[in-house]
């Protein structure tokens, strides 16, 4: 069993970047022995498979899933998923579902069970932005969420549970890309390190 799991998303390609993409990268080389991390696909389809994959093969005790959110300016701690899947834009290989289940015949939404109100206070007083969000939207994070929590919930054990963490862009795609030219950012050291301190505070509550 693995004690924490973090993913991230691939970029749709690589001129646009992807925050969560560079986040998982960064920190490979910086997490204990046993913490995994996972790099998703921005596949609609294919990402119950891959989640399910993954689940069983580490069953962690925290599983934090990570993307992007353009516009924001502190770290996100997603705590409600929605069972709704409705993408404003086709997914990178041109999924677009509009008001469908993520999942049929479960409930409309999952909540996690961490205790994320503290988690946000304590990065705070760490230094680190947060703030405790309770929409992940209906785009692939939300799904992301939705899939692990639904997953949890059925094979899972009281003290296996999941949370997304929404995070700025990164500096790097300010520079390379004029449509978010204008929208906050964050080294992604500065996410690394932050991320590193909520896993081991989870782990350690």
């Amino acid at each position: 069993m693995t004690d924490l799991l973090l993913t991230g998303f691939l970029p749709e390609n690589d001129r646009v970047g992807n925050a969560s993409r560079d986040l998982i990268l960064h920190l490979r080389d910086r997490v204990s022995a046993n913490w995994a991390t996972a790099l998703l696909p921005q596949d609609g389809i294919a990402l119950p498979g891959l989640l399910d994959e993954l689940l069983r093969e580490h069953r962690p005790r925290i599983t934090i899933l990570c993307g992007q959110a353009p516009g924001r300016n502190r770290l996100s701690l997603e705590t409600v998923a929605l069972n709704v899947l409705d993408f404003r834009v086709p997914d990178a290989v041109g999924y677009q579902p509009r008001d469908v289940p993520a999942i049929d015949g479960q409930p409309l939404a999952r909540r996690s069970r961490l205790p994320l109100g503290e988690a946000s206070e304590h990065l705070k007083s760490e230094g680190y932005p947060t703030v405790l969000s309770w929409h992940a939207g209906t785009f692939l994070c939300n799904h992301a969420l939705y899939l692990t929590l639904d997953w949890l919930a059925k094979n899972g054990t009281p003290d296996h549970d999941a949370l997304f963490l929404h995070i700025p862009l990164a500096p790097s795609q300010l520079i390379h890309e004029s449509a978010v030219s204008d929208k906050p950012c964050m080294d992604t050291s500065f996410v690394a390190d932050a991320t590193i301190r909520l896993g081991e505070w989870l782990l350690q509550r």
